[in-house]
């Protein structure tokens, strides 16, 4: 599992070329979805209400699988996001839920000391 966190350009271009995306995005975002890739998928609205960065929580097989899908993201390809950060992520709880790695983990955790 991955965390995405795309930051907006903030030039006073950016949420035209935001808006100019935003169909094909979605389009994306849903078929990437529907193959079971994406688990959460949402924005960070700032103070006065524009969108600041998105968020992405998905499962795809590989880091290089992941980043040649950043590679053809809309927002990408016209510079919406000037930053895209990614990283492994270890899930802890999940639908309200301890799972069952964070259960392992703490184990682990009390065993060593």
């Amino acid at each position: 599992m991955f965390a995405i966190v795309a930051y907006d350009k903030t030039d006073n271009e950016a949420p035209t070329r935001r808006h100019t995306a935003r169909a094909a995005h979605f389009e994306r975002m849903k078929e990437a979805a529907g193959r079971g890739l994406i688990r959460f998928a949402g924005s960070m609205i700032a103070e006065d209400g524009a969108m600041k960065c998105s968020i992405v929580i998905c499962n795809f097989f590989d880091r290089a699988e992941l980043d040649r899908w950043i590679s053809e993201e809309p927002y990408v390809k016209n510079g919406a996001w000037h930053r895209v950060e990614v990283a492994p992520l270890f899930s802890a709880v999940e639908d309200g839920a301890v799972t069952e790695a964070w259960l392992k983990l703490m184990e682990a955790h009390r065993s060593a000391i």
